[in-house]
């Protein structure tokens, strides 16, 4: 049966005594809540627990619920899975659209209601390389997909003036828009990495720079003179200038930097000295760097991470 709209309000229930005013809007739905309650531990105690949400006394007053901070959209797709309407729950949703649903269900302790759509609905966004990707992942269980993206996310995030990182979408990965699904540390130990990986990619360019600079190279002074020149014309012309001396003052994501690094060359004054050219030793060290980095996911979040799996059913 399809959904009825009386006056601008949503009947879940034709037979609904519960009126929920759901997001600044106050879209109307009218729901049973029996069935919210049997569906929900968390509905059944706002519901009966003798709070402001809880049944009027008086038979003649109508049952309103209003919540203001859940989305409309996303609430209304949870209902219709709560009251068994589903043909229409979507097949497919957009990353942002599943995460709503995801921060509901949360909420009100319904996740694995999602269960029947949760793999279909996941599979549908995979490709996506959204950063909202960790924290659907996080809710549904999917531990190769949270790895993945943490590890993108430590290779792909720039920082602003601030210090805050960005994501190659653009926007800050601490907005507390997404903090419902946030692990708590995780944008923490991102950062972290990020920080040490660009410290690690940094030292042998640095070294030899140094080396250089003090004519400690093995060369003579016009071979040093020359390369040493080269090699600050060239990192010039890929946007380093100057070459940066730690990690903290370069804003740009560590692939950006390593992009950046691979251009980089040397020139030598005399031929029979290319032999002595630093650079191919330092970028294998880099790309030892960034092989041999740390986990971006501890081990016990990849337990939570399984135990979540099996409780919604994405490992079956």
């Amino acid at each position: 049966m399809a959904l009825v709209l009386r006056n601008k309000v949503t009947y879940l229930d034709s037979s609904g005594d519960l009126r929920l005013q759901v997001g600044p809007e106050k879209e109307n739905y009218v729901v049973c809540s029996k069935t919210m309650e049997r569906t929900s531990a968390v509905w059944k105690k706002m519901l009966n627990g003798g709070f402001a949400e809880s049944k009027p006394l008086n038979p003649e007053s109508e049952w309103i619920v209003t919540l203001p901070e859940d989305k409309h959209e996303p609430m209304l797709i949870v209902l219709n899975i709560t009251h068994s309407r589903f043909s229409l729950v979507p097949e497919k949703l957009a990353p942002l659209d599943l995460y709503d649903i995801l921060v509901l269900a949360e909420k009100y302790d319904i996740t694995e209601l999602t269960r029947p759509w949760a793999r279909h609905w996941f599979n549908g966004v995979r490709k996506t390389k959204s950063p909202l990707l960790m924290w659907i992942a996080w809710a549904l269980g999917d531990a190769t997909m949270f790895v993945v993206t943490a590890d993108m996310l430590v290779m792909r995030c720039t920082v602003d003036t601030d210090g805050r990182l960005v994501t190659p979408k653009g926007w800050h990965l601490d907005d507390t828009r997404f903090d419902a699904l946030r692990p708590h540390d995780i944008i923490d130990r991102i950062a972290a990495l990020r920080l040490h990986l660009l410290e690690d990619i940094l030292k042998p360019i640095n070294e030899i720079l140094s080396r250089l600079k003090e004519s400690t190279y093995g060369c003579c002074l016009l071979c040093t003179m020359t390369m040493l020149g080269a090699l600050v014309i060239c990192a010039a012309n890929s946007g380093l200038d100057p070459i940066p001396r730690s990690g903290s003052e370069f804003q740009g994501s560590v692939m950006q930097l390593v992009e950046k690094l691979d251009k980089l060359r040397v020139v030598f004054a005399h031929e029979d000295k290319k032999n002595v050219n630093p650079l191919p030793t330092a970028k294998k060290v880099i790309q030892e760097a960034i092989k041999n980095k740390e986990e971006t996911v501890p081990k016990f979040y990849l337990d939570r991470l399984v135990k979540q799996s099996k409780k919604i059913g994405l490992l079956e």
